[in-house]
């Protein structure tokens, strides 16, 4: 899973427009869950509850192990020493662990991002699971694919 990437879009500092400008980048999904996890990555306040289900959380996990898109994600760039919109951490985050500044609030992107965070640092009510043998079977078929 470490090497998947996904797409963001990320608001320019400094960018006082109605619309913003965005600007498309790659980011590795360990490296945002990372910045879930120190704080770097954090929600606008009026952001809704993580309400994802277990099936649903599934799919996303299928799709990103199969490499298949699972949407864009969607990051305000802010100055933490000048909040205009208060900021939340993500649900299940470890508040001793929030060490960061805050640099991104997630305007879209929170229920995947939350479920990928709880999947993969076996937080929340649910823990998933690989089948390590199926997974190294696929791989060599999408190898052979290739």
């Amino acid at each position: 899973m470490n090497s998947k990437e996904v797409v963001c879009y990320s608001g320019m500092k400094g960018d006082n427009s109605v619309m913003g400008n965005f600007t498309p980048k790659k980011e590795k999904l360990r490296d945002l869950l990372a910045d879930i996890d120190s704080g770097k990555i954090k929600l606008p306040s009026f952001q809704r509850d993580y309400k994802w289900t277990a099936p649903k959380v599934k799919k996303l996990l299928d799709s990103i192990q199969c490499d298949h898109p699972a949407g864009t994600l969607l990051f305000l760039a802010v100055d933490y020493n000048n909040l205009i919109i208060p900021d939340m951490p993500f649900s299940y985050t470890d508040a001793s662990k929030q060490n960061s500044n805050v640099e991104f609030l997630v305007l879209d992107g929170q229920q995947r991002l939350t479920s990928c965070y709880c999947a993969f640092y076996n937080l929340g009510n649910k823990t998933y699971f690989l089948d390590y043998i199926k997974l190294m079977e696929l791989d060599k078929e999408n190898k052979k694919m290739k």
